[in-house]
């Protein structure tokens, strides 16, 4: 899982891109990239509609995660200027050099709570161009492919009035989708089309003034219009398997915490479990533990409170900046607390990866690892078996594990690293049956011991989720 956006602006991280631009913001991983003169806020704006469109129901997490993959992979970014004129100004070239897709906004076009004024916001078009074009046509080019034959393209023939792979002198009679910019090819075409289509189904163009601007191009400026009068792509853009967005982005990106994947009505307010067992609370900056950190296990509090375990019981950290052990520093800050702010539930992927990484190398997953895993399996490019599978490959594995050892090893060594205790006599010669006849291979006994009943309410005492 990627992080939420917190919307704080700062310099650009790109050397080539900082000969243009100055100012960058991180969505879900994607780019707004913007030059000095645009505004923080048109910035702000912007990067909260990218939000929006991407996290409709605002739980924190991206609606579909093979959508983000594919504008990353794309490394699609919206590029920002403050107007026109500033635009024609710069010389892009150096776009040319780096291997990325852009969509550029002008900062005076946006108009946060446009609507109400009668204007519309531009940020609104642009921005889901960009995700139309390198997310939902590139994850599912059947339904909107623009170059090739698509469900989209199908139904765009019908209402331009044909197919028109050029853009005709004038269109027929009956056409309801008209543009006539010859600069936009057939392609360019259907992606204008498909915005007509989502913003007129979501609210974005019925506001008053707004067909008497935009009839020329595009006819059905709101849902009623569309679902009786292009069934088809109505049919289209509310099919709930493509995760498009539901409803209108306004600008105001607040997370829903009660629907934040808090799955099995679990509650991180109050790990009163652990809370109960506090023997003593840490009140210095730092504190220092003389013993490797991956013997020590910390635990979410809920109410943004942690702690930790020692030899002496449990210790209450949430005053602490830093811990010092032997082998490193962790900050609580973007070690311990980052890391657990990316579980959002018990049995969904975040949990299981959060398991499964604690399984394979005996310690506090480190926040960026955890991160990378969480979203190779969420948006479906590992499975959990490839996840273990990978885990099994890695020279921390064999360090913890050890190298070339015997079945019976293995599985001793999962029930001391995973469950911390010795094994028991029947469970042992299960799992070691299970190896020594090819009925499941290592990787598998590994992501077995990381989801059984008990590493589950381990898990639970030290996430908060239950």
């Amino acid at each position: 899982m990627t992080s939420s956006p917190n919307f704080q602006i700062s310099s650009i991280s790109d050397n080539k891109l900082s000969t243009i631009f100055s100012k960058e913001l991180d969505i879900f991983g994607l780019k707004i990239y913007a030059t000095s003169a645009t505004s923080d806020d048109d910035i702000v704006h912007a990067g909260k509609i990218f939000a929006e469109y991407l996290d409709n129901d605002e739980d924190g997490e991206v609606d579909d995660q093979e959508v983000l993959t594919s504008l990353k992979n794309e490394n699609a970014s919206l590029i920002m200027f403050e107007d026109e004129g500033e635009l024609e100004r710069t010389d892009l070239d150096i776009l040319d050099e780096v291997n990325g897709n852009f969509q550029d906004l002008y900062g005076i076009e946006t108009n946060p709570n446009g609507a109400a004024l009668n204007e519309f916001d531009a940020s609104l078009e642009e921005i889901l161009h960009l995700i139309s074009d390198n997310g939902y046509s590139q994850v599912y080019p059947d339904a909107f492919s623009t170059k090739d034959t698509s469900l989209l393209t199908e139904a765009m023939d019908i209402a331009r009035g044909g197919k028109f792979l050029r853009t005709p002198n004038s269109y027929p009679s009956e056409a309801w989708y008209t543009y006539y910019d010859e600069t936009c090819d057939y392609s360019c075409q259907a992606t204008e089309y498909f915005y007509w289509g989502l913003t007129s189904i979501l609210g974005a163009q019925s506001f008053p003034g707004r067909y008497e601007t935009i009839q020329d191009e595009w006819q059905l400026n709101t849902r009623e219009k569309v679902q009786e009068t292009d069934a088809q792509l109505y049919a289209l853009l509310t099919d709930e398997k493509y995760f498009l967005p539901t409803k209108i982005p306004d600008g105001d990106y607040t997370l829903n915490i009660e629907e934040n994947n808090l799955d099995d009505q679990s509650n991180i307010n109050l790990n009163t479990k652990i809370i109960k067992q506090i023997t003593n609370t840490i009140n210095s900056s730092k504190q220092t533990y003389s013993k490797h950190s991956s013997e020590f296990k910390f635990y979410n509090l809920g109410d943004n409170r942690y702690a930790i375990k020692t030899d002496y019981g449990y210790e209450e950290i949430t005053g602490v900046s830093t811990l010092d052990f032997t082998d490193q520093d962790l900050s609580l800050t973007t070690d311990i607390k980052s890391t657990f702010d990316q579980v959002t539930g018990k049995d969904n992927h975040t949990g299981k990866m959060f398991r499964l990484y604690n399984a394979a190398f005996g310690r506090f997953p480190d926040s960026s690892g955890l991160e990378y895993w969480i979203e190779q399996n969420g948006s479906g490019v590992n499975s959990d078996r490839q996840v273990a599978e990978s885990f099994l490959v890695s020279d921390e594995f064999n360090a913890t594990y050890g190298e070339n050892i015997s079945n019976e090893t293995y599985v001793e060594t999962l029930y001391l690293n995973i469950l911390a205790r010795e094994y028991d006599q029947e469970g042992y010669e299960y799992w070691l049956g299970q190896l020594n006849n090819g009925q499941e291979n290592r990787g598998e006994l590994l992501l077995g011991f990381a989801e059984s009943d008990e590493n589950k309410a381990l898990f639970s005492e030290m996430t908060g989720f239950y």
